[in-house]
Protein backbone atom coordinates (compact mmCIF):
# COMPACT_ATOMS: atom_id res chain seq x y z
CA UNK A 1 0.00 0.00 0.00
CA UNK A 2 1.36 3.48 -1.24
CA UNK A 3 1.36 5.97 1.59
CA UNK A 4 1.89 10.09 1.58
CA UNK A 5 5.45 10.86 0.88
CA UNK A 6 6.99 12.92 3.50
CA UNK A 7 9.98 14.99 2.95
CA UNK A 8 13.72 15.14 4.76
CA UNK A 9 13.02 15.51 8.55
CA UNK A 10 14.81 18.07 10.01
CA UNK A 11 16.32 17.28 13.57
CA UNK A 12 13.92 17.75 16.45
CA UNK A 13 14.43 21.03 18.66
CA UNK A 14 15.65 20.75 22.46
CA UNK A 15 12.66 21.10 24.56
CA UNK A 16 10.42 20.59 20.92
CA UNK A 17 6.68 21.31 22.59
CA UNK A 18 4.31 18.69 22.44
CA UNK A 19 1.18 18.88 20.11
CA UNK A 20 -2.29 18.35 21.63
CA UNK A 21 -5.01 17.42 18.85
CA UNK A 22 -8.67 17.39 19.81
CA UNK A 23 -10.41 14.25 18.03
CA UNK A 24 -14.03 12.65 18.43
CA UNK A 25 -14.43 11.57 21.50
CA UNK A 26 -14.46 7.37 21.12
CA UNK A 27 -12.10 7.62 18.24
CA UNK A 28 -9.06 9.07 19.40
CA UNK A 29 -7.60 5.35 18.55
CA UNK A 30 -8.21 6.53 14.98
CA UNK A 31 -6.63 9.69 14.94
CA UNK A 32 -3.79 8.38 16.67
CA UNK A 33 -3.34 5.55 13.71
CA UNK A 34 -3.07 8.64 11.33
CA UNK A 35 -0.79 10.32 13.30
CA UNK A 36 1.94 7.00 13.06
CA UNK A 37 0.93 6.71 9.34
CA UNK A 38 1.46 10.28 7.92
CA UNK A 39 4.27 11.58 10.51
CA UNK A 40 6.07 8.42 11.59
CA UNK A 41 5.76 9.25 15.54
CA UNK A 42 3.47 7.74 18.06
CA UNK A 43 0.44 9.41 19.41
CA UNK A 44 -1.67 8.77 22.88
CA UNK A 45 -4.70 9.68 24.28
CA UNK A 46 -4.62 10.24 28.06
CA UNK A 47 -8.11 12.44 27.77
CA UNK A 48 -11.54 11.99 26.18
CA UNK A 49 -11.65 13.84 23.05
CA UNK A 50 -7.62 14.48 22.91
CA UNK A 51 -4.73 13.44 21.46
CA UNK A 52 -0.60 13.83 22.16
CA UNK A 53 2.20 14.08 20.03
CA UNK A 54 5.73 14.99 19.38
CA UNK A 55 6.41 15.07 15.21
CA UNK A 56 9.96 15.40 14.21
CA UNK A 57 10.45 19.14 12.80
CA UNK A 58 8.02 21.39 11.10
CA UNK A 59 4.67 19.89 10.66
CA UNK A 60 1.33 21.29 8.22
CA UNK A 61 -1.38 20.39 10.88
CA UNK A 62 -3.84 20.20 7.50
CA UNK A 63 -1.94 16.58 6.71
CA UNK A 64 -4.28 15.55 10.16
CA UNK A 65 -7.93 15.01 9.08
CA UNK A 66 -9.02 13.00 11.67
CA UNK A 67 -7.97 15.73 14.20
CA UNK A 68 -10.30 18.53 14.54
CA UNK A 69 -8.01 20.82 15.85
CA UNK A 70 -3.94 21.17 16.79
CA UNK A 71 -2.56 23.01 19.23
CA UNK A 72 1.11 23.33 20.88
CA UNK A 73 1.52 23.18 24.44
CA UNK A 74 2.97 25.94 26.27
CA UNK A 75 2.09 25.28 29.94
CA UNK A 76 0.95 22.14 31.55
CA UNK A 77 0.95 21.95 35.36
CA UNK A 78 0.13 19.15 37.00
CA UNK A 79 -2.30 19.28 39.77
CA UNK A 80 -1.57 18.05 43.20
CA UNK A 81 -2.96 15.08 44.88
CA UNK A 82 -6.29 15.49 45.62
CA UNK A 83 -6.28 19.25 44.82
CA UNK A 84 -7.07 21.22 41.30
CA UNK A 85 -4.97 23.57 39.81
CA UNK A 86 -6.38 26.50 38.83
CA UNK A 87 -6.63 30.60 38.77
CA UNK A 88 -3.74 31.23 41.59
CA UNK A 89 -1.23 29.03 39.72
CA UNK A 90 -2.14 29.73 35.87
CA UNK A 91 -1.19 33.59 35.80
CA UNK A 92 2.42 32.45 37.24
CA UNK A 93 2.98 29.83 34.94
CA UNK A 94 2.00 31.70 31.60
CA UNK A 95 4.09 34.53 32.90
CA UNK A 96 7.13 31.93 32.91
CA UNK A 97 6.18 30.57 29.83
CA UNK A 98 5.88 33.62 27.64
CA UNK A 99 9.42 33.13 25.31
CA UNK A 100 7.86 29.31 24.75
CA UNK A 101 4.00 30.89 24.01
CA UNK A 102 5.80 33.43 21.32
CA UNK A 103 7.91 30.75 19.60
CA UNK A 104 4.43 28.81 18.89
CA UNK A 105 2.75 31.71 17.46
CA UNK A 106 5.16 32.04 15.05
CA UNK A 107 4.44 28.53 13.95
CA UNK A 108 0.92 28.87 13.83
CA UNK A 109 -1.05 28.31 10.37
CA UNK A 110 -4.09 30.44 12.63
CA UNK A 111 -1.87 33.35 13.97
CA UNK A 112 -2.06 36.87 12.45
CA UNK A 113 0.19 39.19 14.38
CA UNK A 114 0.10 42.05 12.27
CA UNK A 115 -0.22 45.54 13.60
CA UNK A 116 -3.55 45.03 14.76
CA UNK A 117 -2.38 42.56 18.09
CA UNK A 118 -5.69 40.87 19.20
CA UNK A 119 -5.61 37.64 21.10
CA UNK A 120 -8.68 34.99 21.76
CA UNK A 121 -8.74 33.38 25.20
CA UNK A 122 -10.86 29.77 25.22
CA UNK A 123 -11.65 28.16 28.36
CA UNK A 124 -12.54 24.75 29.30
CA UNK A 125 -13.04 22.53 32.73
CA UNK A 126 -13.79 18.71 32.09
CA UNK A 127 -14.92 17.53 35.71
CA UNK A 128 -15.50 19.27 39.02
CA UNK A 129 -13.84 21.69 40.75
CA UNK A 130 -13.62 24.26 43.84
CA UNK A 131 -14.18 27.14 41.77
CA UNK A 132 -16.41 28.19 39.02
CA UNK A 133 -15.73 28.26 35.69
CA UNK A 134 -16.46 31.92 35.06
CA UNK A 135 -13.89 32.50 37.46
CA UNK A 136 -10.89 30.66 35.77
CA UNK A 137 -12.27 32.36 32.46
CA UNK A 138 -12.03 36.08 34.23
CA UNK A 139 -8.87 35.49 35.17
CA UNK A 140 -7.13 34.13 32.43
CA UNK A 141 -9.41 36.79 30.03
CA UNK A 142 -8.15 39.54 31.92
CA UNK A 143 -4.67 39.01 32.66
CA UNK A 144 -3.62 36.89 29.72
CA UNK A 145 -3.40 40.08 27.13
CA UNK A 146 -1.75 41.95 30.14
CA UNK A 147 0.92 39.26 30.40
CA UNK A 148 1.61 38.81 26.72
CA UNK A 149 1.96 43.17 26.13
CA UNK A 150 2.88 44.70 22.90
CA UNK A 151 -1.00 46.71 23.17
CA UNK A 152 -2.57 43.22 22.88
CA UNK A 153 -6.56 43.44 22.63
CA UNK A 154 -9.14 40.72 23.63
CA UNK A 155 -11.67 40.00 21.24
CA UNK A 156 -14.11 37.29 20.64
CA UNK A 157 -13.61 36.11 17.25
CA UNK A 158 -10.95 36.75 13.88
CA UNK A 159 -7.72 36.97 16.74
CA UNK A 160 -4.80 37.07 15.23
CA UNK A 161 -3.89 34.63 18.16
CA UNK A 162 -5.51 31.78 20.17
CA UNK A 163 -5.25 30.56 23.13
CA UNK A 164 -6.79 27.65 24.79
CA UNK A 165 -7.15 27.12 28.56
CA UNK A 166 -7.81 23.78 30.07
CA UNK A 167 -8.43 22.83 33.72
CA UNK A 168 -8.27 18.91 32.73
CA UNK A 169 -8.72 16.23 35.11
CA UNK A 170 -4.78 15.85 36.19
CA UNK A 171 -3.46 19.28 35.16
CA UNK A 172 -4.08 22.58 34.08
CA UNK A 173 -3.12 23.38 30.27
CA UNK A 174 -1.97 26.56 27.96
CA UNK A 175 -2.40 25.58 24.28
CA UNK A 176 -1.84 27.94 21.33
CA UNK A 177 -3.84 27.20 18.77
CA UNK A 178 -1.60 26.01 15.28
CA UNK A 179 -4.87 25.40 12.80
CA UNK A 180 -6.44 27.26 10.74
CA UNK A 181 -10.36 27.50 10.81
CA UNK A 182 -9.91 25.71 7.44
CA UNK A 183 -9.00 23.03 9.88
CA UNK A 184 -12.16 22.23 11.59
CA UNK A 185 -14.55 23.25 8.96
CA UNK A 186 -12.72 22.02 5.60
CA UNK A 187 -12.16 24.98 3.07
CA UNK A 188 -14.44 22.50 0.50
CA UNK A 189 -17.67 22.81 2.55
CA UNK A 190 -19.33 26.06 0.54
CA UNK A 191 -22.56 24.60 1.43
CA UNK A 192 -24.08 23.58 4.50
CA UNK A 193 -26.62 21.18 5.31
CA UNK A 194 -28.58 21.13 8.85
CA UNK A 195 -27.15 17.24 10.89
CA UNK A 196 -24.11 17.18 8.32
CA UNK A 197 -21.77 15.29 9.95
CA UNK A 198 -18.49 17.00 11.11
CA UNK A 199 -15.37 16.85 9.16
CA UNK A 200 -13.31 15.01 11.36
CA UNK A 201 -15.72 12.19 12.43
CA UNK A 202 -16.13 11.76 8.93
CA UNK A 203 -12.49 11.36 8.42
CA UNK A 204 -12.16 8.80 11.31
CA UNK A 205 -15.14 6.74 10.15
CA UNK A 206 -13.45 6.90 6.71
CA UNK A 207 -10.19 5.47 8.20
CA UNK A 208 -12.53 2.87 10.22
CA UNK A 209 -13.28 1.59 7.35
CA UNK A 210 -9.34 0.95 5.93
CA UNK A 211 -10.08 1.84 2.50
CA UNK A 212 -7.23 0.00 -0.02
CA UNK A 213 -5.72 1.49 -3.59
CA UNK A 214 -8.10 1.28 -6.36
CA UNK A 215 -11.30 0.71 -4.74
CA UNK A 216 -15.17 1.38 -5.25
CA UNK A 217 -16.27 3.81 -2.18
CA UNK A 218 -19.73 4.51 -1.78
CA UNK A 219 -21.78 6.45 0.75
CA UNK A 220 -25.13 6.00 -0.02
CA UNK A 221 -27.07 9.01 2.27
CA UNK A 222 -24.65 11.23 1.35
CA UNK A 223 -26.38 14.76 2.93
CA UNK A 224 -23.68 17.46 2.49
CA UNK A 225 -21.47 14.52 0.92
CA UNK A 226 -18.40 15.19 3.92
CA UNK A 227 -17.75 11.39 3.91
CA UNK A 228 -17.12 11.12 0.29
CA UNK A 229 -14.84 14.05 0.41
CA UNK A 230 -13.52 12.79 3.32
CA UNK A 231 -12.25 9.41 1.37
CA UNK A 232 -11.29 11.71 -1.50
CA UNK A 233 -8.82 13.30 0.72
CA UNK A 234 -7.23 10.16 2.81
CA UNK A 235 -4.14 9.67 0.48
CA UNK A 236 -5.29 6.46 -1.74
CA UNK A 237 -6.38 6.50 -5.17
CA UNK A 238 -9.50 5.31 -5.69
CA UNK A 239 -11.70 3.57 -8.40
CA UNK A 240 -14.63 6.08 -8.06
CA UNK A 241 -16.33 7.33 -5.34
CA UNK A 242 -20.46 7.67 -5.29
CA UNK A 243 -22.91 9.52 -2.88
CA UNK A 244 -26.32 9.57 -3.13
CA UNK A 245 -29.51 10.49 -0.88
CA UNK A 246 -33.18 10.79 -1.44
CA UNK A 247 -32.96 14.28 -0.20
CA UNK A 248 -32.79 17.29 -3.39
CA UNK A 249 -31.81 19.31 -1.07
CA UNK A 250 -28.67 17.11 0.03
CA UNK A 251 -27.88 16.60 -3.19
CA UNK A 252 -27.43 19.59 -4.63
CA UNK A 253 -25.34 20.41 -1.61
CA UNK A 254 -23.04 17.84 -2.08
CA UNK A 255 -22.86 18.62 -5.81
CA UNK A 256 -21.79 22.45 -4.70
CA UNK A 257 -19.55 20.77 -2.51
CA UNK A 258 -17.49 18.57 -4.47
CA UNK A 259 -17.38 20.66 -7.70
CA UNK A 260 -15.53 19.41 -10.18
CA UNK A 261 -12.74 17.82 -8.53
CA UNK A 262 -12.36 14.65 -7.11
CA UNK A 263 -13.13 12.39 -10.58
CA UNK A 264 -13.99 9.43 -11.20
CA UNK A 265 -17.25 9.86 -9.33
CA UNK A 266 -21.08 9.79 -9.26
CA UNK A 267 -23.29 11.91 -7.30
CA UNK A 268 -27.05 11.26 -8.08
CA UNK A 269 -30.67 11.40 -6.43
CA UNK A 270 -31.87 7.76 -5.05
CA UNK A 271 -33.45 5.87 -2.68
CA UNK A 272 -31.41 3.90 -0.25
CA UNK A 273 -33.42 1.32 -0.20
CA UNK A 274 -33.27 0.78 -4.21
CA UNK A 275 -29.84 1.11 -5.02
CA UNK A 276 -29.42 2.01 -8.46
CA UNK A 277 -25.99 -0.13 -8.41
CA UNK A 278 -25.35 -3.49 -9.35
CA UNK A 279 -25.05 -6.65 -7.24
CA UNK A 280 -21.19 -6.94 -5.77
CA UNK A 281 -20.26 -3.23 -7.43
CA UNK A 282 -18.71 -1.59 -4.86
CA UNK A 283 -15.83 -2.08 -2.06
CA UNK A 284 -16.40 0.08 0.68
CA UNK A 285 -19.63 1.71 2.12
CA UNK A 286 -19.28 4.38 4.97
CA UNK A 287 -22.44 5.73 5.62
CA UNK A 288 -24.20 8.01 8.40
CA UNK A 289 -27.76 6.35 9.28
CA UNK A 290 -30.59 8.62 9.85
CA UNK A 291 -30.73 9.24 13.86
CA UNK A 292 -35.20 8.67 15.63
CA UNK A 293 -35.27 12.47 16.11
CA UNK A 294 -37.69 12.98 13.65
CA UNK A 295 -38.73 9.49 12.35
CA UNK A 296 -40.31 7.32 14.82
CA UNK A 297 -38.62 3.87 16.33
CA UNK A 298 -40.40 1.65 13.47
CA UNK A 299 -39.73 3.68 10.61
CA UNK A 300 -36.49 3.57 11.70
CA UNK A 301 -36.46 -0.29 11.92
CA UNK A 302 -38.16 -0.40 8.62
CA UNK A 303 -35.07 1.97 7.47
CA UNK A 304 -31.91 0.53 8.52
CA UNK A 305 -33.21 -3.32 7.57
CA UNK A 306 -33.99 -2.27 3.71
CA UNK A 307 -30.54 -0.07 3.69
CA UNK A 308 -28.37 -2.57 5.30
CA UNK A 309 -30.03 -5.24 2.80
CA UNK A 310 -29.40 -3.14 -0.18
CA UNK A 311 -25.26 -2.47 1.27
CA UNK A 312 -25.14 -6.00 1.66
CA UNK A 313 -26.42 -6.79 -2.07
CA UNK A 314 -23.92 -3.92 -3.44
CA UNK A 315 -20.60 -4.94 -1.27
CA UNK A 316 -18.52 -7.29 -3.23
CA UNK A 317 -17.16 -10.29 -1.20
CA UNK A 318 -14.27 -9.47 1.07
CA UNK A 319 -16.31 -5.85 1.15
CA UNK A 320 -16.49 -3.71 4.29
CA UNK A 321 -19.03 -0.98 5.84
CA UNK A 322 -18.95 1.26 8.30
CA UNK A 323 -22.65 2.55 9.48
CA UNK A 324 -22.90 5.28 11.95
CA UNK A 325 -26.36 4.97 13.44
CA UNK A 326 -27.56 6.01 17.38
CA UNK A 327 -29.19 2.75 18.07
CA UNK A 328 -26.81 0.04 17.62
CA UNK A 329 -29.44 -2.71 18.94
CA UNK A 330 -31.43 -1.60 15.23
CA UNK A 331 -28.35 -1.81 13.32
CA UNK A 332 -27.49 -5.08 14.89
CA UNK A 333 -30.54 -6.88 14.28
CA UNK A 334 -30.47 -5.40 10.68
CA UNK A 335 -27.32 -6.69 9.83
CA UNK A 336 -28.36 -10.03 11.00
CA UNK A 337 -31.54 -9.97 8.81
CA UNK A 338 -29.62 -8.98 5.29
CA UNK A 339 -27.11 -12.05 5.98
CA UNK A 340 -23.65 -12.12 4.50
CA UNK A 341 -22.60 -9.38 7.04
CA UNK A 342 -20.22 -10.06 9.79
CA UNK A 343 -19.58 -7.68 12.49
CA UNK A 344 -16.18 -5.79 12.83
CA UNK A 345 -16.52 -4.58 15.72
CA UNK A 346 -18.11 -1.50 17.30
CA UNK A 347 -17.01 2.49 18.29
CA UNK A 348 -18.93 4.61 20.71
CA UNK A 349 -18.69 8.13 19.66
CA UNK A 350 -19.47 11.18 20.82
CA UNK A 351 -21.22 13.85 18.63
CA UNK A 352 -22.22 17.42 20.06
CA UNK A 353 -23.26 16.33 22.98
CA UNK A 354 -24.89 13.15 21.52
CA UNK A 355 -23.65 9.02 21.80
CA UNK A 356 -23.49 7.28 18.43
CA UNK A 357 -21.96 3.91 17.03
CA UNK A 358 -19.81 3.27 13.91
CA UNK A 359 -20.72 -0.25 13.55
CA UNK A 360 -18.19 -2.18 11.17
CA UNK A 361 -18.84 -4.89 8.98
CA UNK A 362 -17.39 -7.12 6.80
CA UNK A 363 -19.08 -8.81 3.75
CA UNK A 364 -18.93 -12.53 3.03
Amino acid sequence: MSRRRRGPRSPRKPNEPEWIGLAPRGLEGLACDEVRERLGVVAMSNSPGEIRFRPEGDVDPLVLRCAELCFLRVVDLPSLPGERAGPRELLPAVERAVPDLWAAASRARSADLGRARTVRVVTRMEGSYPYPRQHLRDKAEREIPRILGGRFRRVEEGAGLEIWVTAGTRSLSVDVRVSPEEHRHRSYKVEHIQGSLRAAAAACLVRYARPQEDEVFCDPLCGGGTIGLERAHYGLPYAGILMGDIDPIAVATTVANVGPRHQPRLIGRWDAKRLPLGDESVDVVVTNLPFGVKIGVRDLRSLYREALSEIARVLRTNGRAVVLAEDRDLVSEAATAAERLHSGGIARVELQGRWASACRFFRY
